[in-house]
């Protein structure tokens, strides 16, 4: 390096390090899991209820009477019950990490599931009403767009309907966080909630946000 170039590099080097900080600030927060660990595509979680009276496990699947492979993701107050398992994936094309992070487009799979045609079960927003349900659907909750958990995502559906983002559920606490579908273009988000049937609470597209934990498997 000539004594010309040292000389800028010197007289540059106070904005270097002026200007790397803020880039850092701007990169999308990471999401932890309920043991304060970097949340990474690598391992499998299992997605809880914060402050769960009713009691029950993780978010799981149910058959609702519709295709083979197609499943509701839903919770039920059973303690037997311990859950699903799921993959988030990171789809921020900025980075190549397998980290995820905040309010960036993830996709979501069950996994480990052999019953469920025996591969990974992809999130997506439908518009398909569960078939058995304990009630008939009223008016209102015929139009809700309910969480699908589906091997085969039907041609016709946009790819925009696997598209979720995780968020804090409030500012002090990086633990507990609040589930979002982006499914629409041009259009806000909409939070992941619940709708009630009997004992079993499908989780739908809503503006009531549900929160949740992710806790890690532990092998």
């Amino acid at each position: 390096m000539g004594l010309a170039m040292k000389h800028l590099f010197l007289l540059l080097l106070p904005l270097i390090m002026i200007f790397l900080p803020c880039i850092a600030c701007d990169a999308p927060q990471l999401v932890y899991d309920a043991g304060g660990e970097e949340l990474s595509s690598e391992h499998k979680y299992y997605i809880f209820l914060v402050n769960n009276r009713s009691g029950g496990g993780a978010l799981s699947i149910i058959y609702a009477g519709n295709t083979h492979c197609e499943h509701f993701v839903f919770h039920r107050t059973d303690e037997a019950l311990q859950g699903a398992k799921v993959r988030f994936t990171s789809l921020h094309n900025s980075t190549v990490s397998d980290a995820v992070r905040l309010s960036t487009d993830v996709q979501i799979d069950f996994v480990d599931i052999i019953w469920l045609c025996n591969r990974p079960s992809t999130w997506y927003i439908s518009n398909f009403q569960p078939k058995l349900l304990p009630m008939p659907p009223s008016s209102s909750t015929s139009k809700l767009q309910y969480v699908v958990a589906n091997t085969n995502i039907e041609p016709n559906y946009p790819s925009s309907a696997k598209v979720f983002r995780i968020e804090r559920y409030s500012d002090d606490d990086n633990m507990t966080y609040k589930l979002l579908t982006c499914s629409t273009h041009g259009k806000p988000c909409k939070y992941l909630g619940f709708q009630v049937f009997g004992d079993n609470k499908f989780l739908v597209a809503t503006d009531e946000p549900l929160a949740v934990q992710i806790v890690k498997e532990y092998t």
